[in-house]
């Protein structure tokens, strides 16, 4: 299924405070299930293209609050890791079930700080009152790197699926 946003926002990134914990739901985690789509499989900082990813959701139920992406970047030669809670957007819903979010590679934080990694992702649904629905598995398939360092990886077939649910506000490694 198809879907092309109507507007591009500039990304504002939540404040998440990753030694607060936050409170088990008080409701029963719904059976969801998502369509991930992104724009690209690599963006690139330093001057070449692209350097703007658009990610598309669908998820099963239509009337589904919100959802927020939570990203961080991994070097490909180290394993090295940023913090999930430096990356932390809420997604456009568009209706009928879909959200998208567009991010310039330098709305991305520390976007920079290896010449080639992975852009890790994952997606989580909340209510009314920021209560957990449900989680994605992490992404891990799209490259990003400095312009003439980081080749672009392979193509990879999408896994989607039923997410596993979690009362943390944060992903795990």
């Amino acid at each position: 299924m198809a879907h092309t946003p109507t507007s591009t926002q500039t990304a504002t990134p939540r404040t998440v405070d990753e030694d607060t914990p936050t409170p088990t739901p008080s409701i029963t985690p719904r059976e969801l299930t998502f369509s991930v789509e992104v724009s690209t499989n690599a963006i690139y900082y330093g001057g070449c293209e692209p350097r703007q990813i658009t990610f598309q959701v669908g998820v099963s139920d239509p009337d589904m609050h919100s959802i927020i992406l939570f990203t961080r970047v991994e070097d490909k030669a180290t394993g090295e890791q940023t913090d999930w809670g430096a990356g932390v957007f809420d997604m456009e819903q568009l209706g009928s079930g879909w959200f998208s979010l567009s991010l310039l590679v330098t709305e991305i934080p520390d976007f920079n700080k290896y010449e080639d990694a992975l852009l890790l992702y994952q997606l989580v649904t909340t209510d009314e009152d920021d209560a957990i629905l449900g989680r994605t598995q992490t992404f891990r398939d799209v490259s990003l790197g400095k312009c003439g360092v980081a080749p672009p990886p392979p193509a990879q077939p999408r896994e989607t699926g039923t997410p596993t649910p979690d009362p943390r506000a944060t992903p795990t490694r």
